[in-house]
């Protein structure tokens, strides 16, 4: 993929922003999986240019080299963590979270709330159409079956079990979900019924995710005793 199409995916996100950003709830979740099952059918049946769900044949990475694309995804992935980190330690990061947190806080203190969630739009649409574009040179093929709609519930999965809100929780739920999913895999698409039931009882009871139960096995700094001049 190269820098031309990378801001492409990038204004996409930013014009979805723009029109989508305004709903709130799950008015704006339906609204952003329409978007995306609406185009993945417009590719389907797009056949003369794109072949369908046949997909078109993409060249591997590398020669399609499986350990050299390890490390390239894994460098690509470290880095992206990397400008998250150091993007949530500045001002937007700190509108972010206090949007997160609280939006009409947020926006009763004066911050865009609209803007700053849109521009949070556009830097995960142009992460995510990095990350699609590396999976479709390992796959060596680029088809909308890749987006169907359970691999997107699969994403969500990843989320809210790892934790929302989180730099670090949507990674370690996307670990447990792969690994579950090949430790499930002679079962068929049933395995999804224990993701759906651990997305359930996660947002019943840990509404954090897996990150919210850190803070819980952390021990607690004891508390320093009070100066003799206060005692007195």
């Amino acid at each position: 993929m190269n820098d031309l199409e990378r801001l492409g995916l990038a204004l996409v996100g930013f014009a979805l922003g723009r029109v989508t950003l305004r709903l709130r709830g799950a008015y704006l979740a339906l609204t952003t999986l329409a978007f995306a099952e609406i185009l993945r059918l417009v590719i389907a049946n797009s056949i003369e240019i794109t072949r369908g769900d046949l997909g078109l044949s993409v060249s591997g990475i590398f020669g399609g080299a499986k350990i050299p694309t390890l490390y390239l995804f894994l460098g690509v992935l470290v880095g992206y963590q990397l400008v998250l980190v150091w993007l949530l330690r500045t001002r937007a990061g700190l509108y972010f979270r206090a949007i997160r947190d609280d939006e009409l806080g947020a926006m009763g203190r004066g911050v865009d709330v609209v803007r700053y969630k849109t521009l949070a739009f556009t830097i995960s649409s142009a992460g995510t159409g990095l990350a699609g574009a590396l999976f479709v040179h390992f796959l060596q093929l680029a088809s909308p079956e890749v987006g169907l709609i359970f691999q997107t519930g699969l994403v969500i999965c990843m989320t809210v079990i790892g934790g929302m809100g989180t730099a670090t929780g949507p990674l370690i739920g996307a670990f447990l979900v792969e690994y579950a999913s090949e430790a499930l895999r002679e079962v068929g698409v049933r395995h999804l019924l224990v993701f759906a039931l651990a997305v359930i009882l996660l947002g019943r009871f840990f509404r954090d995710g897996l990150m919210g139960l850190v803070p819980r096995f952390m021990p607690r700094r004891a508390l320093a005793p009070a100066p003799e001049s206060i005692r007195r």
